[in-house]
């Protein structure tokens, strides 16, 4: 690791000097250019927030993202209409450091170099509101159609990358998302919307949303979809006469739909969400019977969740929050010689529950402190032929609790300091996790952060427990929690009111790594505490907006993440991303440009070319109600291939050449 920390310590160095070089010529912009409001954010779209915005997610308590620790970036919801963003994977995907994975069953983030296949992205936590959306049974975060809410429903989202153990526990590994959704006000009537796109890919919303005069507002949508998917997809590992010749016909369909309400009245807020998503597998995972229809899983998850938030007396806030959860999950898997249907399923019930306190009373000083609690009721898991022996029939039940602690106060007028920590119990394994974060405004248009943090994950019931009947896995009861630290350095620089420059250096440690690998004794997948994993980087970002109208955000990701020595698999060294908004004759429209590159990466048996992607999308509003899109959609047809794990024969899985979407939005 020696020589490529001498290499990459010079790059740094480089950056820096790039960085206080543009400090000393920079002209202060006005603080109204600065402190805008998030209603203003919202509306401007902006992929980081502005030095007066106020964020919640690094936190827990609204803070100006100056002094959050770490990076806080934001999609907001004209972003995701401009760039014509059809899932939230895709709007995360515009953020530094984040790329996607698809093996055309399940979508996988990866975060500053870390995307392990079949971890089911249990690494992130992913929040609605501030309700904790993995699930109970494999941790999973999911970010395609399996995601519980319509993407039109977003009012923004905030992705505090890092380590967030401090304050979440478990799963805050890689970094928290929190989505934020729309309020009754945003639509203040009907809306219905409708799509199509290619390989028959149809979608439908119908919402309503109102504030009445009382201030109580209500927001009600539902949504229903169905992709078709390719007439045939090629895999030359499955090219023989009784395999269709390798071509898998009519299995890559994705359907369901989802629903989701929410009502406000003061400091209370009730919502609830649930959608329903049944994806055909036509890759021959798992050693399964390939081409075969009988081949899909279906996921269902049900979310509801009541909080209150207000001041209780002068200087104390409080935070409370009570939430119920289910996922259902079911597989079926053909597999032949002698032909029988696999079904697979895992079930998961529990309530959740926060209790938060803030205080202000001392001079400097905001003082947070709460507890947490999920009581996982059910979980289940179940695996059998249809008519045939049962390999697996058990059913679990658990309990996670979590104290934590944070103090945030001002050194100096220009220095803040953040401290806390949190101690976590599980029944697979408990933790505690400090943060130290130091914010210093340098210069009124300069910020420097300096961030150091460690973060934890409890091996879930999956990992321990799964055993298909020495099918294709096993478990490991033995599993113990993965830890991870991070030193990270940020900076950020307003040239003018209208430029913006960013910076973030990190590096990150990781051991006990929960990997999943093929044991040599039976050939079985198990998951077990493998090598640790050590990750560098940094991430360049700048961003302009011009008077006319146009704005762009220029970013460049440059990381290496390596075990044992090897550059770790499904991990680019290389990432840039290109965003250009631009309107064209008219107010009422507008062209939005996605240019994305990512480097090669190592699959299991070699390596995928680096590829670059480009997306386009043209807005118009002809009449005040009416709003339509097109939008292409890897525009140049660019051939590339996403890396799979031990589950698949193939060593990557090709994805989807050139496509389209014309979307239609009316309002009442």
């Amino acid at each position: 690791m020696a020589a490529p920390c001498l290499r990459w310590g010079g790059r740094w160095l480089f950056g820096l000097a790039l960085c206080l070089g543009g400090t000393a010529q920079a002209q202060a912009p006005s603080g109204d250019a600065l402190d805008r409001s998030l209603e203003e954010l919202s509306g401007t779209g902006l992929s980081t927030a502005p030095k007066g915005v106020r964020v919640s997610t690094a936190s827990k308590y609204s803070q100006k993202a100056a002094t959050a620790p770490g990076s806080v970036h934001i999609v907001t919801a004209e972003d995701i209409k401009t760039y014509g963003f059809r899932t939230l994977g895709e709007a995360l995907r515009m953020l530094p450091g984040t790329y996607l994975t698809n093996d055309r069953n399940y979508s996988y983030l990866g975060v500053r170099g870390f995307n392990r296949p079949g971890d089911y992205n249990s690494r992130i936590l992913l929040l609605v509101d501030g309700e904790r959306i993995n699930d109970s049974i494999y941790d999973s975060a999911l970010f395609a159609n399996d995601f519980v809410l319509d993407i039109d429903l977003v009012e923004r989202i905030e992705f505090a990358s890092g380590p967030g153990s401090v304050v979440y526990g478990s799963n805050a590994f890689l970094g928290v998302i929190n989505v934020i959704t729309k309020r009754g006000n945003a639509l203040d009537g009907a809306e219905l919307s409708g799509s199509y796109g290619s390989f028959d890919a149809y979608k439908a919303r119908g919402s309503f949303g109102k504030r009445f005069d009382n201030g109580a507002e209500v927001l009600l949508s539902a949504t229903g979809f169905d992709w078709e998917g390719p007439d045939h997809l090629y895999y030359p590992e499955f090219d023989t006469p009784d395999r269709n010749h390798g071509k898998a016909a009519g299995q890559d369909y994705d359907r369901g739909q989802n629903a989701f309400a929410k009502a406000s009245y003061k400091a209370l807020s009730l919502e609830a969400g649930y959608v329903s998503r049944t994806k055909g597998i036509p890759t021959g995972s798992f050693g399964q019977r390939f081409n075969d229809p009988a081949s899909f899983t279906d996921d269902q998850r049900i979310f509801a969740s009541l909080q209150f938030d207000d001041e209780i007396a002068e200087d104390w806030g409080v935070h409370a929050r009570l939430g119920y959860n289910r996922y259902g999950y079911v597989g079926h898997y053909p597999y032949a010689d002698p032909y029988v249907l696999n079904v697979d399923r895992g079930e998961g019930d529990w309530w959740d529950g926060e209790l938060r306190l803030t205080h202000t009373g001392f001079q400097g000083h905001r003082i947070m402190g709460g507890l947490e609690l999920q009581d996982n009721f059910l979980q289940s898991q179940r695996n059998f032929d249809a008519g045939g022996p049962v390999y697996l029939d058990k059913d679990y039940s658990s309990v996670r609790y979590g104290f934590f602690l944070l103090d945030e106060f001002a050194l100096w007028d220009a220095l803040t300091l953040q401290v806390g920590a949190r101690y976590d119990h599980t029944p697979f394994g408990h933790s505690a996790n400090p943060r130290v974060a130091l914010a210093w405004q340098a210069l009124d248009t300069t910020t420097l952060k300096l961030l150091y943090g460690t973060a934890f994950r409890a091996p879930n019931v999956y990992e321990r427990f799964y055993n298909d009947g020495d099918l294709t896995q096993k478990g490991n009861p033995n599993l113990g929690p993965e830890r991870t630290g991070t030193l990270e350095l940020d900076l950020e620089h307003y040239l003018t009111p209208s430029t913006r420059l960013g910076a973030a250096f990190y590096r990150y440690r990781i051991d006990g790594l929960i990997g999943q690998v093929t044991d040599p004794a039976d050939g079985l997948l198990v998951y077990r505490n493998v090598q640790g994993i050590e990750g560098l980087g940094m991430e360049l970002e700048a961003e302009q907006r011009f008077a006319n109208g146009i704005r762009g955000t220029l970013g460049y990701s440059l990381q290496h993440v390596e075990s044992q020595g090897r550059t770790l698999m499904n991990s680019p060294e290389h990432m840039a991303k290109l965003h250009i908004s631009a309107p064209l004759w008219d107010d009422g429209y507008r062209m939005g440009l996605e240019t994305l590159y990512f480097g090669q990466r190592y699959t299991k048996s070699g390596k995928v070319d680096g590829y670059v992607l480009t997306n386009l999308t043209a807005l118009a509003e002809p009449f005040k109600d009416v709003a339509l899109s097109f939008s292409l959609y890897n525009l140049w047809n660019t051939h590339y291939a996403d890396p799979v794990g031990e589950d698949f024969i193939q060593d990557s899985i090709p994805q989807d050449g050139r496509g389209f979407r014309l979307k239609l939005t009316v309002r009442f």
